[in-house]
């Protein structure tokens, strides 16, 4: 055995020795030649991989996705395709119903004995090329370092039968190794954090596995490798649109989301459309529709109105998280706060199109969107009969007319008043400040606030308010 271990393949390259020969020196280990320590590479990766950060880091993109999820279907219906010993199920139970699948007998034993009495989870012990999918039923899928054991043909097919299998709105999250895939740089680089956090010392001999079989990787190297844009451009061959693409484990891996386009058809069909707040408030007819000149303001409430709401907000957002129709190239992000919103539209008559569009979140239907920025309730004490109005709203005073803009705003006051709030609550960039103040809004506070990701990354807001 060395005398340093995580060092191993450090030493394999500076001194060029062969792989077997340093294989052969590890004391209590066989070769990766052999059954005996793949027979034990399942339980030490299932012991080690959870103190991997690059792994940590995976798992957490893996979870975070699902607010990426457009289709509102409960519960959700997940396949994890390749699940190993099934370290991401439980979290993944927790958004859904899910699917496992593992081809391999020990990992699959494993992950079958950890989750055996969860009802949410089931494993199976098969092969994700001969697997029968449903057909627009699955909300997410999940690859983990799968795809590329498979010849590229075989990919191919799976993601097709992917493609068909997922809900419109759907999502798809892939992981595999680059060209320049290097396990002694991947592995040299967990290491540090390893030993510091004693892994190597709590578990010895799982390292010695863990090692000897990173070892046999080396020499059969990693085949179907593939980049970034290499992936990115098959996926939407099959139809897919990308809404992240990264590279993870060190610079080795890539890491893909895509999802499936929804149509106007779907939107208009979909909870967040029917089951809409707006369709049961009594709002009065006089708020509904408002027209002024060749202007018309209104509370939504068809079907058609929504999808043009949604397709005018979210293009102006396309450097946040998006979703494309296959008949309109905007990038578009529809959230759970639009199913529990009132949805409020200035139409420009001469034209016959949506020009602006705003979204009035209640404190009695839902969480206010801005708390993760801003905390409103260190300000205001009726918190429970504010409202919130959307940025996007805001926002149009610097693209349109302003007082078209700020009587676009004293409309939605209106509304928000006739609902029954006492107050709206928002929150801007600070260069609109004067034209916040026209119509009638305050600042919560002098304070402005930087904020670090988001729609409104690294610019700087402050929080705003009106009395109605």
């Amino acid at each position: 055995m060395l005398d340093k271990r995580g060092d191993f393949m450090t030493e394999v390259l500076a001194n060029n020795t062969s792989l077997d020969s340093v294989i052969q020196t590890e004391n209590n280990v066989e070769t990766s030649q052999s059954d005996n320590v793949w027979s034990k590479y399942s339980h030490a990766y299932n012991t080690l991989i959870p103190h991997f950060p690059i792994y940590q880091y995976l798992k957490h993109k893996v979870i975070s996705s699902f607010k990426k999820i457009i289709s509102y279907s409960e519960p959700k219906l997940i396949y994890d395709m390749g699940c190993g010993s099934g370290r991401m199920l439980k979290e993944l139970a927790e958004n859904g119903l899910v699917r496992a699948i593992e081809k391999n007998p020990e990992m699959f034993e494993i992950a079958r004995d950890t989750h055996q009495v969860d009802p949410n989870i089931h494993i199976s012990n098969d092969d994700i090329t001969s697997l029968k999918l449903p057909t627009n039923e699955v909300d997410y899928f999940v690859f983990s370092n799968v795809l590329y054991h498979l010849p590229p043909e075989e990919a191919s097919r799976v993601l097709d039968s992917t493609f068909n299998s997922l809900r419109p709105g759907g999502i798809v999250l892939i992981a595999g190794p680059k060209p320049n895939f290097n396990m002694v740089d991947v592995w040299n680089g967990e290491v540090p954090s390893l030993k510091a956090a004693g892994v190597f010392d709590r578990y010895p001999e799982e390292i010695d596995v863990f090692e000897a079989c990173n070892k046999e990787i080396i020499k059969k190297g990693i085949f179907n490798a593939c980049t970034n844009q290499e992936l990115e451009q098959l996926l939407q061959t099959k139809g897919f649109n990308i809404f992240n693409s990264e590279s993870i484990y060190h610079g080795h891996s890539y890491l893909v989301g895509a999802m499936k386009p929804l149509t106007f058809q779907d939107l208009r069909t979909s909870p967040i459309v029917i089951q809409n707040i707006a369709r049961y408030l009594d709002i009065p007819n006089n708020l509904r529709l408002s027209k002024d000149d060749n202007l018309e303001m209104g509370v939504a409430v068809s079907s058609e109105d929504f999808a043009e709401i949604f397709a005018l907000r979210f293009a102006r957002y396309s450097h946040f998280d998006m979703i494309r129709f296959k008949t309109n190239p905007s990038k578009m992000l529809i959230d759970e706060f639009d199913k529990c919103s009132i949805q409020l539209y200035l139409r420009d008559l001469s034209i016959g199109k949506i020009i602006g569009t705003g979204r009035l979140t209640s404190k009695k239907h839902s969480i206010l969107c801005s708390e993760d920025i801003y905390d409103y309730s260190k300000s205001v004490k009726d918190l429970e009969s504010s409202a919130e109005l959307s940025k996007y709203a805001i926002d149009q005073l610097s693209h349109h007319n302003p007082n078209i803009g700020i009587s676009f705003l004293q409309f939605i006051n209106e509304v928000a008043r006739q609902t029954g709030h006492s107050s709206v609550l928002g929150i801007t960039k600070t260069n609109l400040r004067s034209y916040i103040r026209r119509a009638g809004y305050k600042p919560l506070e002098e304070k402005v606030i930087n904020v670090g990701e988001g729609i409104y990354s690294n610019v700087e807001v402050f929080p705003f308010r009106i009395e109605l």
